[in-house]
């Protein structure tokens, strides 16, 4: 298949076999105004393509040229969300108003990312965590931003009140789920919303649901075929690299994931995948299991590819790890 940055039909776009690292960044805006008008959002938002793709336009603007943290990541986490919606048939179950929120949420999920973590912004006092008092300072300055763009354009101006409140609430909560040190929280609750009847029947739960989606894109990478995923895993580290000789200049203790010296690629990779992205996606599809018992359009079984590349790849590293 070809790059999911190229030129490419809605439908073509309906497949992890897109790689995010490839194509110009003129064919990522045109994929993110193809995705979203294919669910609808110039029609749900009263706007029309052009005012979408102008907002999309700032969205990449406000992107920093990061190795991981980047445009090409809006739009590959973007791209997963799409491909899960229609893969699970979600498309079908959610409304119009919240299929456009899930979308923005995940356009908009790490705006004017500066590609480093939480952790170092609070070691080292940035004027980010100081604005937030060291309480997911990334996420909520993510928030903050789409908040500005969203006025600029009046995105949000041609829907009702109640339906801008919807969207905005939706966006914020989904985006501050990826914050990873809200991860263990947001896990525990959802193995308690799995064992309700339907996990999509409480407005409570249903934001749940929003969060681990929008959570398992963000690190969607290791469930794409391995030699997508290698690639974004080397742009990850990359970036994790970049921090730990920030923190090591400055006398900080450095993560060992951050450690250039000492760490090890493919075996740090099985550790992420096996004790963080698999049990996420896992949760993920027994919750879907779950609604889709009660619901005639659900697809149970949506997320079974991307499983299946998590277990390929899993096997991969660890071959590598032994070598």
């Amino acid at each position: 298949m070809g790059s999911c940055t190229s030129n490419l039909t809605a439908e073509s776009l309906m497949s992890l076999d897109l790689d995010g690292l490839g194509g110009s960044q003129e064919a990522q805006l045109n994929s993110l105004s193809t995705m979203a008008s294919h669910l609808l959002l110039p029609a749900t938002l009263s706007k029309s393509v052009e005012d979408l793709a102008a907002f999309f336009m700032d969205v990449r603007r406000s992107m920093r040229e990061n190795p991981y943290h980047n445009f090409s990541h809006i739009c590959d986490v973007t791209q997963f969300v799409f491909w899960t919606l229609h893969s699970t048939n979600l498309t079908q179950k959610l409304t119009r108003t919240d299929l456009a929120a899930v979308y923005l949420a995940a356009v908009c999920h790490d705006l004017d990312h500066p590609g480093l973590s939480n952790n170092y912004l609070n070691n080292s006092k940035h004027d980010l965590s100081l604005r937030y008092n060291g309480e997911s300072p990334l996420e909520n300055h993510h928030v903050a931003s789409f908040q500005k763009i969203a006025e600029k354009h009046a995105l949000l101006s041609g829907v009702p009140p109640e339906t801008r409140v919807r969207v905005e609430r939706i966006i914020k909560e989904m985006v501050l789920s990826t914050d990873m040190g809200k991860h263990a929280a947001i896990s525990k609750a959802a193995f308690s919303a799995d064992n309700v009847v339907d996990p999509l029947a409480s407005d409570e739960n249903l934001m749940l649901f929003f969060s681990i989606l929008l959570k398992c894109a963000d690190i969607s990478n290791p469930a794409r075929p391995f030699h997508i995923a290698s690639r974004w895993n080397d742009a990850v580290y990359c970036e994790f690299y970049n921090e730990g000789d920030l923190d090591a200049k400055a006398g900080r203790d450095v993560n060992p994931l951050h450690n250039r010296k000492d760490n090890i690629i493919p075996k740090s990779s099985v550790g992420f995948i096996n004790f963080v992205v698999k049990p996420l996606f896992n949760q993920f599809a027994t919750m879907l299991a779950q609604a889709a018992k009660h619901s005639e359009y659900l697809r149970a079984d949506g997320l079974k590819e991307a499983s299946q590349n998590l277990e390929r790849n899993v096997g991969l590293y660890s071959a590598m790890s032994k070598q």
